[in-house]
């Protein structure tokens, strides 16, 4: 059994634009040959009654169930197979059947067979048509579907009574029509069609009342009434937008209130196009014209601040549109569908890619110097410094939206000390301390870099040059956490460093953590060292393989404490969350709903949800008090969902002053507002796509020891009758 693709996809309100400069708003997910489609020139594409995705290619009909594709071609032997490869359009016809039509015929697939009928006159007969030259076939809002000819009218066909109505320009016509050359309808409100006729006239009729009740020749004048193959779009505010499909004319904009014509194309003043040949328009959830084009991308209009912006294909971005041809489609859960010319398809959804992504772009100098971070703070003003792995230290200022880079210069004794940054820091002075791995600790202060070194010749030197922690405490004391070696506590008086003798159960400090009673929690590889600020003594926690109330594991990556007082505690092994009050560890693992036992950092939102990363994802966890229990509730992402990837890097992890929260790797990082980030309520409804004997499937007739299995196609069949 597969989901619905359509109710597979997790949904989530719109998240707000962050401030970096190459910030994607509009990420893509892509699907090609790869996948299994059958061809990367997408020509159509069509969502059936039952939630499947369907691709017309020019070579063969791909059904797409959010998992896999099925293919459909012409068989020469079968006579319910394809009529040609070739699709050019599909649409939805009475009965859930679905018109396809190829390049030497019109096949009509039927769902509960799972064959298709190449029968169109026969089938066309069957609903009182009698021509079959059928150029398209629109659904209204009733349920009745409209059949547009060829110079011959247009035919209705009503299923729930199982009658048809004919429309054309003659007299005795029950609405008599401008022209019996439509060439599309859009259904809008209240019963009204608006039709758009092959000389640019374009007809709003009252399908209750069979009225004309306007008509407007402000297309037909622009284009001197030339014969033309318009398409259009209704949009929410009940205007119509439409194209000539292979005719570099633009879009218009038939404003229908005010009955008056925009003209919108290359070089047009305000909205300017950039190509003139549309291949479709749809409008996103958000009311965003979204217009297909050839060789220009998608062009994005924002009516409410009439402006226009691109999105085009970036060889150096996975999520940027495939190609610059778009065949665009807007489904019914707010999916927007790009079929390209030869580089397959992508979808997009505000909520399937959640996360903005900040990462290094190779044709992109203002994009962030090097993708490997490994650590963050920000400054009192909001600008934020990244250490990198390898690039060195980079500063960004959200005002100028500009990075700035700081590297090792070797003919430089006052540059950075090393390129491999994996801690930082900033005082009570407002200076940087920065911990390198291997080249010890520089601290800078805007203009020079002062490097300190461990020397085994000097005691009061930094105790290991592998800076892993640095964190200023509530008395302004500077505290450096090393590979190896004692505690350090920078002297400034002495431009040295202290080292307290504490009862330690490690010379490895992986991350510091003050809390709010002002203790200082140290985490080691062999537990966590707790110097209580009332005592100035050292309390320990560690894993007690007999004992179920310790600490989860010895290895510990971070450390936090939420607004109840609780601490959690990341570790290798999973993810303790300790009442100290109580004494009590509440200890999750992967098979509690974690995304990896391996919890590299832990940060708390402004809601109370706790956010990690791990080393296979993003997790929030909701946790509720009750009694004296815990309850919990976890939440898991991934790189589907816009991560920088699954793996995170150990210190890349901040919460900002305005709430956002920021998350690193080796691809770049995730900066993003958890308000917006919400599950979804959708309940997946489950359909089979296939069902096998022996490892082989059974389709609609075949017969099993004599007897016939399928009288439906699976996807028609309750699992019942499978019994």
């Amino acid at each position: 059994m597969f989901s619905k693709f359509c109710a597979s996809i997790v949904l989530v309100i719109a998240m707000s634009q962050c401030v970096f400069a190459q910030n994607n708003e509009y990420q893509f997910t892509r699907l090609d040959i790869t996948n299994g489609l059958s061809n990367n020139r997408i020509n159509c594409i069509y969502k059936d009654a039952e939630g499947f995705m369907w691709f017309g290619t020019t070579s063969g009909l791909n059904r797409y169930d959010g998992y896999e594709f099925k293919v459909y071609k012409h068989d020469p032997s079968d006579s319910t197979s394809l009529y040609s490869n070739y699709i050019t359009h599909i649409y939805s016809g009475p009965d859930n059947k679905m018109w396809v039509y190829t390049h030497y015929g019109i096949s009509i697939y039927d769902p509960v067979t799972g064959k298709f009928n190449n029968n169109v006159t026969g089938q066309l007969l069957a609903y009182r048509i009698y021509f079959n030259n059928v150029s398209s076939i629109v659904k209204d809002s009733n349920g009745d579907f409209w059949f547009l000819t060829v110079k011959r009218g247009v035919y209705c066909y009503h299923p729930n009574t199982k009658t048809t109505s004919f429309y054309n320009r003659m007299p005795g016509s029950k609405i008599v029509l401008h022209s019996s050359y439509v060439v599309d309808a859009l259904p809008g409100k209240n019963n009204i069609l608006w039709l758009i006729y092959n000389d640019g006239v374009i007809e709003a009729v009252n399908t209750h009342t069979n009225q004309v009740i306007q008509r407007s020749y402000a297309l037909y004048n622009a284009n001197n009434g030339k014969g033309k193959n318009y398409s259009g779009m209704m949009d929410q505010r009940g205007n119509l937008w439409i194209y000539v499909d292979e005719d570099p004319v633009g879009v218009y904009e038939y404003i229908a209130a005010a009955n008056t014509l925009q003209h919108y194309f290359k070089g047009s003043k305000g909205i300017s196009l950039n190509s003139n040949v549309i291949n479709s328009i749809v409008q996103a959830d958000d009311n965003t014209i979204w217009i297909g084009t050839d060789h220009g991308g998608i062009n994005l209009i924002n009516m409410t601040s009439n402006t226009v912006s691109y999105l085009l294909n970036r060889p150096d971005d996975q999520k940027s549109v495939p190609g610059n041809s778009a065949t665009l489609y807007k489904d019914n859960t707010g999916i927007i569908w790009d079929g390209t010319f030869k580089q397959g398809i992508c979808y997009f959804h505000k909520g399937i890619i959640q996360f903005p992504l900040v990462r290094h772009y190779d044709l992109d100098n203002a994009s962030l110097p090097n993708d490997d971070v490994d650590s963050f703070v920000e400054d009192a003003n909001g600008n934020l410094w990244i250490g990198t792995n390898g690039g060195g230290l980079v500063y960004f200022n959200p005002k100028t939206k500009k990075y700035t880079q700081y590297k090792h210069d070797p003919n430089n004794p006052n540059s950075l000390t090393n390129d491999i940054v994996i801690s930082l820091c900033i005082d009570h002075a407002h200076k940087l301390w920065i911990g390198t791995y291997f080249r010890g600790l520089d601290r800078f202060d805007g203009k020079t870099f002062t490097h300190y070194r461990h020397n085994d010749n000097i005691p009061a030197s930094l105790g290991d040059d592998r800076v892993y922690s640095i964190i200023e405490d509530a008395e302004q004391r500077l505290w450096v956490g090393t590979f190896a070696g004692p505690l350090n506590i920078y002297n400034s008086k002495t431009n040295s460093f202290d080292h307290p003798n504490y009862p330690v159960r490690s010379e490895y400090t992986a991350v510091f953590y003050e809390d709010r009673q002002k203790n200082l929690w140290i985490g080691r590889d062999n537990g966590i060292d707790v110097i209580e600020k009332n005592s100035n003594t050292v309390k320990h926690y560690f894993n007690d393989p007999q004992n179920h109330n310790s600490l989860v594991a010895n290895d510990v990556n971070s450390i936090m404490q939420d607004h109840n007082g609780l601490m959690w505690i990341g570790t290798k092994e999973g993810l303790s969350i300790l009442d100290a009050r109580a004494d009590k560890f509440i200890n999750i693992e992967e098979k509690q709903g974690l995304p990896s036992n391996n919890i590299w950092n832990v940060l708390e939102d402004n809601s109370g949800r706790v956010w990690m990363s791990t080393g296979n994802g993003l997790a929030n966890v909701k946790l509720t008090k009750n009694g004296g229990d815990y309850s919990y509730e976890i939440h898991k992402y991934n790189d589907a969902d816009g991560l920088q990837g699954r793996e995170f890097n150990a210190y890349a992890a901040l919460k900002t002053r305005d709430g956002h929260l920021i998350f690193g790797g080796a691809h770049g990082f995730n900066y993003f507002d958890p308000a917006t980030i919400k599950p979804s309520n959708l309940k997946p409804q489950l359909v089979f796509t296939d069902f096998q004997l022996f490892n082989k499937s059974v389709n609609v007739g075949d017969t099993v020891a004599g007897k016939v299995v399928l009288t439906k196609a699976i996807t028609e069949s309750p699992a019942s009758r499978l019994v």
